[in-house]
């Protein structure tokens, strides 16, 4: 699959409902109360996103798909060794959404 089209299919899976529970979570837990506004979570998400995504992705990636000296790298799958659960994870859990 080439990467525009991964990009794509990428795009319509991924639930921004996940984000802005993650974010106005993370909000409640840290922020006084008038300081819950979505100019702020725009803020917040925007840093987020400049800050610190890419080197998360970037460590996660590595984590789970390590490649080989020589050769594709491996299929990731459930069995492999993982972090503890995810906030997505917990809040599907907490949903009642499995894969």
């Amino acid at each position: 699959m080439n990467e525009a089209e991964l990009k794509k299919q990428l795009a319509a899976w991924i639930d921004p409902k996940v984000l802005a529970d993650t974010l106005v979570d993370q909000m409640a837990e840290e922020a006084e109360p008038e300081e819950m506004t979505l100019e702020n979570a725009k803020t917040f998400y925007y840093d987020f996103l400049e800050t610190e995504l890419a080197d998360a992705l970037e460590r996660s990636i590595r984590y789970t798909h390590r490649r080989g000296p020589s050769g594709p790298p491996p299929v990731l799958t459930k069995d492999y060794p993982r972090y503890p659960e995810t906030p997505l994870e917990k809040w599907k859990k907490q949903a009642g959404i499995s894969d």
